[in-house]
């Protein structure tokens, strides 16, 4: 399960501008009608790519956020 704010990466090709091992960050959870997570996707220097609806297979973890 991922959180918001949480640092990840895609698993594979999730668009024509999003490519397997972009790095992203969960915005949003959804849990209805099925889990899904909205994130940013960033390029290489951390502009934004897209924000777009992933569901958890797509994505891996990098970063676990932790709030203090």
């Amino acid at each position: 399960m991922f959180n918001e704010f949480d640092v990840i990466k895609a698993n594979k090709d999730i668009s024509n501008r999003i490519k397997k091992s972009c790095i992203g960050i969960i915005m949003l959870i959804y849990n209805t009608p099925y889990l899904a997570y909205v994130a940013e996707f960033i390029d290489k220097i951390n502009d934004t790519i897209d924000f777009i609806a992933v569901k958890p297979e797509d994505i891996s973890i990098i970063y676990k956020w932790i709030e203090k």
